[in-house]
């Protein structure tokens, strides 16, 4: 960013940044077991908001499904979902839990301090709303509706009727051969309607956890614009690239803006820009140093800055030629 502003590059993507969700007391203690939930493991389980309303596809790959919890409601002027209810039962806390993709329901003998229990749901809800005083400074003063456990069953009697008609006509859940993938371990012993779901047992123990939206990179910064420059050069206000300055990969705006594309998709872009980007600067140094050369720049030393009036200012590595950094004078 302080490179490219520098040199009057074009800014983009500034309001996205690549995100999965993550379990919000573990961030909030900068617990050294934070980690990210690249899948969210269990088919009897479901997130739900303070109002205890599911409002959203759980099984979304975790770039989409973090976007979920900075929706801004502009009637009620707040964010609803800032802080979701991950909710299961005993079922899924058996045969799903696991580290694998950092799923969020613990193994036996893990670390389970972000876990919530209670024998019913009324006991559930007392013990989140517990939780959830303790961390108000830090969310907001996030706090469960009064109304929460009687929303909390309604919410979960409508998943299992969906569970067993096997069809998420509300989100679409396990819709995607991705989102089948990465569900349970267990799914190819599964015969259900669709493996993503199972009927919540109506009788506890219950499970939950305080879940939020992390950051995992940055995917804006200076533009290079791949549709119209295919040469990772950085582009100013204009359109038009700065000589010698190109970039690829996290550090510049994402082609993708708000979408996860697939797996890859940061990868995928570096490998191919980056080859592209490399021959252009090699070209362009060439260039540079012929320039040089034409009006008898001469120097001894293995590196160093030369100026010339009203053009460049250019460092330059004598024995290979490459282009280092560049600035308008």
């Amino acid at each position: 960013m302080r490179i490219g502003s520098s040199l009057g590059a074009q800014l983009g993507n500034m309001n996205y940044a690549w995100m999965c969700p993550i379990p919000l007391e573990r961030s909030l203690a900068r617990h050294p077991g934070l980690f990210g939930m690249f899948a969210v493991g269990g088919d009897s389980m479901l997130f739900v908001n303070k109002y205890g309303r599911r409002v959203v596809n759980e099984k979304l790959q975790y770039n989409e499904l973090a976007q979920e919890f900075f929706r801004w409601d502009s009637t009620a002027a707040e964010y609803p979902n800032l802080v979701m209810i991950a909710a299961w039962d005993q079922r899924t806390q058996d045969h799903s839990a696991g580290t694998e993709f950092s799923v969020l329901v613990p193994p036996p003998g893990a670390d389970d301090s972000h876990v919530i229990h209670g024998s019913t749901l009324a006991e559930l809800t007392d013990r989140l709303r517990q939780r959830l005083a303790k961390y108000r400074p830090e969310t907001g003063g996030v706090e469960l509706a009064r109304d929460f456990t009687d929303q909390l069953t309604a919410t979960i009697t409508r998943f299992t009727r969906l569970a067993e008609n096997g069809v998420d006509v509300d989100f679409h859940r396990g819709e995607k051969p991705l989102q089948l993938m990465l569900t349970v371990p267990w799914r190819s012993r599964r015969a259900d309607p669709t493996p993503t779901m199972h009927p919540i047992s109506n009788t506890g123990p219950y499970y939950a956890a305080l879940v939020t939206g992390g950051t995992l990179d940055t995917k804006g910064g200076p533009t290079t614009r791949p549709t119209t420059n295919t040469d990772g050069q950085i582009l100013d206000d204009t359109d038009t690239p700065i000589p010698g300055l190109y970039g690829v990969g996290n550090c510049v705006a994402s082609v993708s803006a708000q979408a996860y594309w697939a797996g890859g998709a940061t990868l995928g872009p570096i490998l191919a820009f980056a080859y592209r980007a490399a021959h252009t600067a090699d070209r362009e140094c060439a260039a540079v140093s012929a320039t040089f050369a034409s009006r008898s720049v001469v120097t001894t030393q293995p590196e160093r800055t030369i100026s010339m009036p009203g053009t460049l200012e250019v460092r330059v590595r004598l024995r290979r030629t490459t282009l280092v950094a560049v600035r308008s004078r």
